[in-house]
């Protein structure tokens, strides 16, 4: 039976790109067996609307998680 992927909403400050990948490096074998997908707005190609990307897959996402640190709370 084929577990349905669900999509994993990553938001973080750009100044904490680090624990991003970190947090990902995580997950990536949850990934690579089809279980989820990983989003970040890395995903977003240039002259998209990233607005209307973000808004997309935050709506669709099943878990949304906040990478926490003081810049991400000051942005």
């Amino acid at each position: 039976m084929a577990v349905a992927r669900r999509t994993v909403f990553i938001s973080y400050s750009h100044f904490d790109s680090g624990y991003r990948d970190e947090l990902r490096s995580y997950l990536e074998s949850l990934q690579l067996r089809g279980e989820i997908e990983l989003w970040d707005d890395r995903s977003i190609g240039a002259g998209e609307d990233w607005y209307s990307e973000i808004a997309d897959k935050l709506e669709r996402a099943k878990v949304a998680l906040l990478v926490l640190t003081r810049h991400f709370l000051g942005s």
